[in-house]
């Protein structure tokens, strides 16, 4: 299989400094006055694109968004996305590793997830121009590189998701240590099912491996993104069949054994139920 392109942090970019998994640039740096088109990839860090002004289309998981003024998106590391941003857009562009995040502790690490687990977000003028901010002083931290400057420009980013969090709580999102530890328990369930979809299809299976009962494990995901454990595996389930047929150029029975189903007749059943086109159909459609 040739999987969709995963792309990592370039260590040699010139706006990097050493030892810092963290990397921000000016989008109008990076479109050069041109318009910029991105086929279908997939990041090996976390990816945030603020879009002061501008237009174009931004593709995340299959779900098309348009770039408008006042947006910001978060891409998590390995969701699959592809981009096209108009050459007169401005903002910013924020790179940041797995390995930072895993040295996050605390409240950093939870307003992390809840900005990841919202993906695209529509401040307002007040809330955007607090999050430019803090990116701007992450900006001239990373050009002067005085002293402390790892530890200045990793608290700047904490700035950067409390404010992404009180747009949350603008928005009416309620959040507490309790809700934290629910945030931080769906994304062990979500990472358990990524990892096993293959092996494993029933909501039970899952509530097992994280010594939950399936009222439990329910009651976890419908509190959080409002369906039951089975409709969120389906939904993982077809993201990676999607992913597996704009990347490859695989037949479809065999995506379907990739994805642990024997009868390749019953993967496409499964797949045209749930989203009203069959495998080949939305291969045509989106290549």
């Amino acid at each position: 299989m040739q999987p969709i392109p995963i792309r990592s942090i370039r260590p040699s970019h010139p706006a990097a400094l050493p030892g810092l998994e963290l990397h921000v640039r000016l989008l109008r740096a990076v479109l050069r006055g041109e318009k910029r088109e991105e086929s279908l990839h997939r990041h090996a860090f976390y990816f945030l694109l603020v879009v002061k002004r501008g237009s174009g289309t931004h593709e995340i998981d299959f779900v098309p968004h348009r770039v408008v003024d006042h947006t910001v998106f978060f891409v998590r590391p390995g969701q699959a996305h592809r981009l096209s941003l108009d050459a007169s857009c401005t903002g910013y562009l924020v790179e940041f590793s797995t390995d930072l995040i895993r040295r996050l502790h605390g409240l950093p690490k939870e307003l992390l997830r809840r900005a990841a687990r919202r993906g695209v977000m529509h401040p307002d003028v007040e809330h955007f121009d607090k999050i430019c901010g803090s990116i701007r002083a992450m900006m001239d931290e990373q050009a002067h590189a005085a002293v402390g400057v790892h530890e200045a420009i990793e608290a700047h980013a904490t700035l950067l998701l409390i404010e992404l969090a009180r747009f949350d709580e603008a928005e009416g999102v309620e959040w507490s240590e309790r809700s934290a530890y629910a945030v931080e328990r769906f994304d062990e369930l979500v990472d358990l099912i990524e990892q096993h979809l293959a092996e494993y299809k029933l909501a039970s299976d899952y509530a097992r491996m994280m010594h939950m009962s399936l009222y439990q494990v329910n009651a976890l995901t419908k509190s959080l993104v409002g369906t039951t454990c089975s409709d969120l595996i389906n939904s993982l389930i077809i993201i990676e069949a999607k992913r597996y047929l704009l990347a490859t150029t695989e037949q479809v029975k065999e995506i379907a054994y990739h994805l642990g189903y024997e009868d390749p007749s019953y993967f496409n059943r499964y797949f045209k139920k749930h989203t009203g086109v069959s495998p080949e159909e939305f291969r045509r459609n989106h290549r």
